[in-house]
Formats: structure tokens, sequence, C-alpha cells
């Protein structure tokens, strides 16, 4: 039984029903290299799935708990630190000479 898998986008997850055929094609003993000529999807894809099912037990897409922050914690900190006001000591240059009188 050859399934004709849909192309899907490069940055689209796979469907949970393509990753439940593949795990069951594992379960039943199939190698990852017929798994993907089959389903007509990347080896490194099939194995990424079987890794997931070995070591969570699931496999199953998880949807995010929350909207995904536009800046990472490394830009924010970079932006902070280009808006906090830059302290520039007066420049004195009298202050640090030492004044003396001749009496």
């Amino acid at each position: 039984m050859a399934l004709i898998a849909c192309k899907t986008p490069r940055n689209s997850e796979l469907p949970d029903f393509e990753k439940g055929i593949v795990v069951g094609y594992h379960r039943n003993g199939r190698f990852l290299r017929n798994i993907s000529s089959e389903i007509n999807i990347p080896k490194s894809t099939v194995t990424f799935v079987i890794k997931k099912w070995k070591v969570s037990g699931d496999y199953r897409n998880v949807l995010s708990s929350a909207r995904p922050t536009k800046l990472r914690y490394r830009d924010r900190q970079v932006l902070s630190k280009e808006i906090q006001p830059q302290t520039i000591a007066p420049h004195n240059s009298r202050s640090s000479d030492t004044i003396t009188r001749d009496c």
C-alpha cells in the first residue's frame, strides 16, 4: 500500500495522520528508507517522528501555548543597551590639575 503524501511547504509540520502512519510502519518492522519512500517524505523527518515517539510516547503536534514573541531575549538586551541614556562625565580639565599660589 503506497501512500502519496501531498507536498507540504518547507516550514510546515507533518500532519498527525501521516505521523501515525510513520509510527505504525515502524512498529510493523519497516526500515526508515522504506517508510520514507512509501510515504514520500524525507528520511530525516521519519527519523525525527520515530525518535519523538520513542522518547515521549506521543507523536502528535503540540499547540503552542502563546503567541511567539517578536524579539528574542538577546535582541531585547541589545536594544536596552542602545536605549539607555549614556552617562557622560562632565569634562573639566581644571579639576584634575592642582592649583598652587605663589605668595
